[in-house]
């Protein structure tokens, strides 16, 4: 009998030891509260420091966590323990019939730090025990604070809100699966977007909303499934009075969990561009913009296997002459006497003034401004070894 009692002693003493501590520097203290903790509805000892409700990190082990001290990195990791069943019984605080504000402890410094799943947490040494602030739980349930009844109560997740709680592991909510980007195919369809969550206890409350630009509407509805799909209509006036349309859904489980989904972004119907059509090639030298009259300096240009679209920029890269040179050939054209830069596409199959050579056409300049009042130029545009002449790419845009 003896055996089994000093047996009994040894697991008792190993669920509760303490955390070793080797500073002696007192730094505050801890005081009654008239303030209760609560999980699942069990009272956990609960005191004052620095104003803010606290309680001990080992008592937690009694509560549905699990806490483990590692000497070496100087830390205290709590964790939820999944796998204790049974039922939470109250332990009310031994300085709660003390007058409010009556020191019970003394806090100590220490180098001691506390983890929550990971997450390090403000803690203090007090009497050779780490605390937290109780507030530090909220991240494993529901937690309410009362001022009218003076409780600070947190329901874990998956857990009863009254009595003593019983833990059952239920996996917290999460979301799965957001509502996918949809190009609509018609002026008149109607578009289904699914969200789909794991996790947290049912039923479900699904909000869905059609965010537009000039508002935002939605519509609610409780299902025990863990998905739930939305059938929006649109029309040929769904896009009047805004460009954009997204869709998204809150989902809220019945502990008061809640996750948002990516936000699904409608497009209007893709206007078809028409297929360019190819039209007769102007004739070498064949002027678009500007005039030869009273011209007081000339260009000349040399083409090699492509024809090219000559275009004119003054110091403001405002268009000044544009003109047309045919492949293999060579023109000169009369050009204002000023400072100018030089642009030029080419290409092959021509497609008109707007479209130019379509898909094919490569845009290039001249980086440097070129002087026409003062000299005449000539630009040789097939590719050599030894020229003089290294002309930049621009955009479509830029030219």
């Amino acid at each position: 009998m003896k055996k089994l009692l000093s047996l009994l002693c040894a697991v008792l003493m190993a669920a509760t030891m303490v955390v070793p501590a080797f500073a002696v520097e007192v730094i505050g203290q801890v005081l009654s509260t008239d303030i209760r903790a609560y999980i699942n509805g069990a009272e956990i000892p609960a005191y004052n420091i620095d104003g803010k409700l606290a309680i001990v990190v080992s008592d937690l082990n009694n509560y549905g966590f699990k806490t483990v001290y590692n000497n070496n990195t100087r830390r205290s990791s709590v964790t939820r323990n999944y796998s204790a069943s049974g039922n939470f019984t109250s332990v009310p605080s031994k300085a709660s019939g003390l007058p409010i504000g009556t020191r019970v402890m003394d806090v100590y410094k220490s180098d001691i730090t506390v983890d929550l799943d990971g997450r390090v947490v403000p803690a203090c040494n007090v009497d050779n025990r780490m605390a937290i602030y109780f507030s530090d739980l909220q991240g494993y349930g529901s937690y309410v604070y009362d001022n009218n009844t003076r409780t600070s109560k947190i329901v874990l997740f998956g857990s009863s809100s009254t009595g003593t709680g019983t833990i059952n592991h239920v996996e917290k909510l999460k979301l799965v699966k957001s509502p996918a980007n949809y190009q609509l195919k018609s002026t008149s369809e109607k578009v289904a977007f699914t969200v789909q969550i794991s996790g947290g206890t049912a039923p479900y409350t699904y909000k869905w909303f059609i965010e537009k630009d000039n508002g935002t509407s939605n519509q609610s509805a409780t299902l025990q499934k863990t998905s739930s799909t939305f059938n929006v209509p649109f029309s040929d006036s769904s896009f009047n009075n805004t460009k954009t349309i997204r869709i998204y859904a809150e989902v809220t489980d019945s502990t008061g969990a809640k996750v948002t989904s990516g936000k699904a972004t409608v497009s209007p119907v893709a206007q078809t561009t028409p297929a360019l059509k190819k039209e007769p090639e102007p004739q070498n030298g064949t002027v678009f913009l500007g005039s030869q009259l009273s011209r007081e300096s000339e260009l000349k240009i040399s083409t090699g296997s492509k024809s090219a679209y000559i275009k004119l920029k003054d110091k403001n890269k405002k268009d000044v002459f544009a003109f047309y040179v045919r492949k293999n050939s060579t023109y000169t054209i009369s050009v204002p006497a000023m400072e100018l830069y030089l642009y030029f596409a080419v290409g092959e199959d021509w497609y008109g003034s707007a479209d130019l050579f379509g898909s094919s056409t490569v845009y290039y300049r001249d980086s440097s401004i070129t002087d026409f009042e003062n000299y005449t130029w000539e630009y040789d545009l097939k590719q050599t070894y030894d020229g003089n002449f290294a002309p930049s790419y621009v955009s479509e845009n830029d030219f």
